[in-house]
């Protein structure tokens, strides 16, 4: 009974006795309620900070809080020449929480503030920081919004300078190397894998792979079905360049700026040269890299920014952000190296990064296809198969971003960087594209050809021209391949006027004079527009081997056009009088010009065949048959004027018209044997 009296008399007095003797401490809030203040806080110079300074006052043994104590604050550091931290009060009382909070404004200068709360009765006037919490509060220059898109924009525009940098180096080192494999690229689709793989990781870019292929299916080089393969590889290739990216070697990267310069401007050998452009290009990658991702940290305070960043958390609304801003900048290695620079910083979370990636595939694709929009139908087709492999891939990816992720995490480990991680997931998309697409490339191909069908035109006299793509020139051996091409097309357009010519005279067949002039003209447009693309082609790169093969080129796309006129202002006008009637040859005479216009024919094949294969010994071969046509010539006059003789009663209209044939057949042969007698006369001149 009396310890059931005595004893809440002796809970009563405990209670009294601990709360006298109770030891505040001071701590800030957030030690016990996270999340709602910051040690560090920023805000622009002369505002007030978003959070204001919270502290706690609890018992230093039972860790409850402690009501009615008084806080001082004050402020502990400023930067120079600043005014003072401004307190909206200099002390307050701890609520039945404990807690009290000030809020403060920063000084006029940006720089680093130090605020500091204290307990009034243990202040200590000769070490007024013993018992403070501190708080560090950092003061933006109020500008910092336009500085920092200023560096972002200019730590771009150093990346992807970088990017060109490297590019033209490797390109220029490899570009023939480049122009002998795709010039012996067979069917087979792994081949195809490597090759685009190869020229990618060449070109830094898949756009520029991929718009190289517009332009080499528009010349005619490569059709739509062998391109899929190389455009799988290029996935492949530009996911190397974001590999590269996401290696934190920064504080190498100016030493790369610095070997690369002097090995460029120093050495006297190209390949040296052309590597180091390449290692120079390499440094201003990283180092734009390192600009871009410091120059974005201060977002990372920046709370109406995080706020905004919450609404990436959609998949769906990334991925359109990552294609429309990869489409914007033409580079999705840009648009990524962005994306990681931001989740360097913290700002991104792997989720986040991998849709804004899937983005970055699809709008990657955007270049390409307006690249084909007035090309030919395998350009459009070669552009079109690209999106479709992107497009179908995100999709299928789209719903399953978080499980992709967990599964980079376990592929990475889970102490890879977000970077990393990243970056590794761009790889293994584009692999996986790849190889689920490779065994199906020509069910595949059928459904792009039904999606871009052929156009149903009616053959008529004129050949639709190739458009060169000045996309190629800035690979000045791939460039003159695609020139190669529409000369070897040009070629076939006046060998058709040589055998279309005659056809009246042989009864073979009929020939308008429109149709004869619209493809007389097809070929002067063809002849001019090759020898500007040729001369462009020179001004990028005027090495001895590349203007050796851009003047032979000319040469013979001069000696082809010749041949038009020739056909144009001397044969096809005897066509329109022996059509009307105005005179007629003798079947011995039309025997002979059929047989020598055959053999014309012949000599025409020949001279394209060894401009196409660059066979030297069908070039001298081409180039002694030519004797033999000259003596033939010679032998059908002198049969001519034997039937002369015996013909006192024949047309001097047609014995002109008849021997005009053969000079112009011969001219005609002798300038389709220039054509070999080049080749010839270069490799003489180079041996």
């Amino acid at each position: 009974m009396l310890l059931q009296i005595l004893s809440p008399l002796l809970f009563s007095f405990v209670f009294l006795t601990s709360v006298a003797f109770a030891t505040p401490k001071l701590v800030r809030a957030t030690e016990f309620i996270p999340g709602t203040q910051s040690a560090e806080q920023y805000a622009d110079a002369n505002e007030t900070v978003g959070h204001p300074l919270a502290v706690r006052i609890i018992d230093s043994v039972t860790n409850k809080p402690i009501a009615g104590q008084q806080v001082g604050f004050s402020q502990a550091s400023q930067p120079p020449k600043s005014t003072p931290l401004a307190f909206k009060q200099m002390s307050g009382i701890s609520d039945a929480n404990g807690e009290v909070s000030v809020e403060v404004q920063l000084g006029s200068k940006p720089g680093t503030y130090v605020a500091q709360a204290f307990l009034a009765k243990a202040y200590n006037e000769s070490n007024p920081q013993d018992g403070a919490v501190f708080f560090t509060l950092h003061a933006r220059r109020t500008n910092w919004p336009f500085i920092l898109t200023m560096e972002l924009m200019a730590g771009l525009a150093i990346f992807m300078f970088g990017i060109s940098q490297l590019s033209d180096g490797m390109r220029k080192s490899a570009g023939e190397t480049l122009r002998h494999i795709l010039g012996t690229l067979t069917k087979n689709r792994f081949l195809a894998l490597a090759i685009g793989a190869l020229v990618t990781v060449i070109f830094q870019s898949s756009t520029a792979t991929t718009v190289m292929l517009v332009g080499f299916a528009q010349a005619g080089i490569l059709n739509a079905v062998q391109s899929l393969g190389i455009i799988l590889g290029a996935d492949i290739g530009t996911t190397m360049t974001v590999q590269l990216i996401a290696f934190k070697i920064t504080d190498y990267a100016l030493i790369a700026v610095a070997t690369g310069f002097f090995a460029w401007i120093m050495a006297s050998r190209e390949s040296v040269k052309h590597l180091g452009l390449a290692i120079m290009g390499i440094g201003f990658v990283f180092f734009g890299m390192n600009m871009m991702s410091e120059s974005i940290a201060p977002l990372r305070s920046h709370e109406p920014f995080l706020a905004q960043i919450v609404n990436f958390s959609n998949p769906i609304l990334a991925i359109l952000v990552g294609a429309i801003f990869t489409a914007i900048l033409h580079s999705s290695a840009a648009f990524i190296a962005i994306v990681i620079a931001f989740a360097t910083q913290g700002l991104l979370k792997l989720d986040t990064g991998i849709a804004l990636m899937l983005g970055a595939n699809i709008g990657t694709c955007v270049t390409a296809l307006f690249a084909s929009f007035n090309a030919s139908i395998e350009a459009k087709r070669v552009a079109w198969g690209h999106t479709l492999f992107k497009i179908f891939g995100v999709l299928f990816l789209a719903p399953w971003v978080s499980v992709f992720a967990d599964i980079i995490v376990k592929i990475s480990g889970t102490n890879a960087p977000v970077e990393r991680n990243i970056a590794n997931a761009h790889t293994i998309f584009n692999i996986g594209i790849a190889f689920v697409f490779l065994p199906f490339l020509t069910p595949f191909s059928n459904l792009i050809c039904r999606f871009v069908p052929d156009k149903k035109v009616i053959l008529g006299a004129q050949e639709e021209p190739v458009i060169l793509d000045d996309a190629l020139i800035s690979t000045p051996a791939l460039a003159l391949t695609a020139a190669k091409r529409e000369v070897m097309r040009l070629g076939r357009r006046a060998q058709q006027m040589v055998e279309f010519s005659m056809l009246p005279l042989f009864g073979e067949g009929e020939i308008s004079q429109e149709d004869m002039e619209a493809r007389e003209t097809e070929v002067d447009k063809a002849y001019g527009t090759i020898n500007i693309y040729l001369k462009k082609i020179i001004a990028v790169d005027g090495s001895q081997d590349r203007l050796e093969e851009a003047f032979q080129m000319m040469n013979t796309s001069n000696d082809l056009e010749q041949i038009a006129d020739i056909v144009q202002d001397r044969i096809f006008p005897s066509m329109i009088k022996v059509r009307k009637g105005q005179f007629t040859l003798p079947k011995a005479g039309i025997k002979e010009l059929h047989e020598y216009h055959t053999k014309t024919l012949k000599q025409m094949s020949r001279a394209l065949e060894v401009f196409d294969s660059v066979n030297l010994e069908r070039a001298r071969h081409t180039a002694k048959r030519f004797e033999k046509y000259r003596l033939l010539a010679d032998e059908l006059k002198h049969m001519h004027y034997a039937r002369l003789k015996e013909e006192i009663q024949s047309d001097i209209h047609a014995s002109e018209v008849h021997l005009e044939l053969i000079s112009a057949l011969l001219e005609i042969s002798n300038l389709a044997t220039n054509i070999a007698r080049s080749m010839v006369t270069l490799e003489s001149s180079t041996s």
